[in-house]
């Protein structure tokens, strides 16, 4: 899923936020607790950079179907995790 697909599934904004500026928040934040709020050094990269996975590649090769799209994945409250959140 996309940033704008999470975006659209919440009802919310979407607002793109240039890489350094990630960074200059992670930097302050870090240096205004003194490192109480524990931050790998490079985790503003999560944020800045999401990793995307295509699973073309799966499909093609070993002729895998997937069961649900990313959106009903992430939206459905279906499979063994549906029986926590009802409780």
């Amino acid at each position: 899923m996309r940033g704008e697909d999470m975006a659209r599934v919440f009802r919310k904004r979407m607002l793109r936020i240039h890489p350094q500026l990630i960074r200059l928040v992670f930097f302050v934040l870090w240096h205004g607790t003194r490192g109480r709020i524990p931050a790998s050094r490079g985790s503003w990269k999560a944020y800045a950079f999401p990793i995307t996975a295509d699973g073309t590649k799966l499909t093609q090769e070993h002729v895998y179907r997937y069961r649900m799209s990313s959106l009903d994945a992430f939206t459905r409250n279906t499979g063994r995790y549906a029986k926590a959140d009802a409780a």
